[in-house]
């Protein structure tokens, strides 16, 4: 007789058959921040978030919404707006969100509903 425990791998590998792939980090691939929210409800703090966030975007190599198709959103339920920050790496993106002054532009963030955040590669 088989273990409970031995069933549950079993299931386990059969939903998942493919191991999970290593993380690698390669310096030539680029890093991205994806952003989901709804709607501007406020565009004198969306007027300061960008005028904050205008230096660290240069300090590091960000490019807002690079991409020549703007991305669909699908099962999304309130999410009205969806911006990608294109970083040259990875190591950069996450760089940046963790930079000194990002939590001085941070917050104006708030004053949108703000969804999701995540950063890719």
């Amino acid at each position: 007789m088989t273990s409970p425990d031995a069933r549950a791998k079993r299931r386990l590998e059969r939903s998942f058959p493919y191991p999970a792939a290593p993380i690698v980090h390669d310096d030539r691939m680029k890093g991205y921040w994806l952003i989901i929210g709804t709607k501007i409800s406020n565009d004198d703090a969306q007027s300061e978030y960008a005028k904050l966030w205008k230096p660290i975007a240069e300090k590091y190599q960000a490019r807002i919404n690079p991409l020549k198709v703007p991305p669909l959103l699908k099962e999304a339920r309130d999410a009205r707006r969806v911006v990608i920050v294109e970083f040259p790496s990875y190591d950069l993106a996450q760089a940046c969100y963790d930079d000194l002054d990002y939590p001085d532009v941070a917050p104006l963030v708030l004053y949108e509903e703000f969804l999701g955040f995540g950063i890719v590669a």
